[in-house]
């Protein structure tokens, strides 16, 4: 899961990052990226089935989401602040399927000089916002 206003470069090593703590081999590691793979506009415009539903069949089949989020401070998330990252979160959690997070390397050094009170606060996502 990501937003479409991250950059490709990012998007992967950001990847490479997580298959590397998380042991996997990329060689043999494989992501499904929604945008490559469905396209929202269509959903939304009723070209296309219903793809609230199709996400959801396609959530469970795979079993995991890793959301690649660019700050661990949800209020300053471009992440949080999309509404289909979030769909997504609540899919996968509808579904009852793991959930992971795999942050962007210079989110990775924010979060290591925050403070209690920083990661306290940045956990409110405002979802009528999105």
């Amino acid at each position: 899961s990501w937003t479409w206003r991250y950059s490709v470069k990012k998007f992967l090593e950001t990847l490479r990052n997580y298959c590397a703590d998380k042991g996997l081999a990329p060689a043999s590691t494989f992501a499904w990226v929604c945008f490559l793979c469905n396209n929202q506009f269509d959903w939304l415009s009723g070209v296309m089935n219903d793809g609230v539903e199709t996400f959801g069949e396609t959530v469970q089949q795979i079993g995991n989401v890793v959301c690649f989020v660019d700050s661990f401070n949800a209020s300053a998330s471009l992440y949080f602040s999309r509404l289909w990252p979030v769909f997504e979160v609540f899919v996968a959690c509808s579904c009852g399927v793991d959930i992971d997070f795999a942050l962007m390397s210079d989110s990775e050094q924010e979060l290591l000089g925050a403070t209690i009170g920083e990661l306290k606060e940045s956990i409110t996502v405002d979802v009528m916002n999105a």
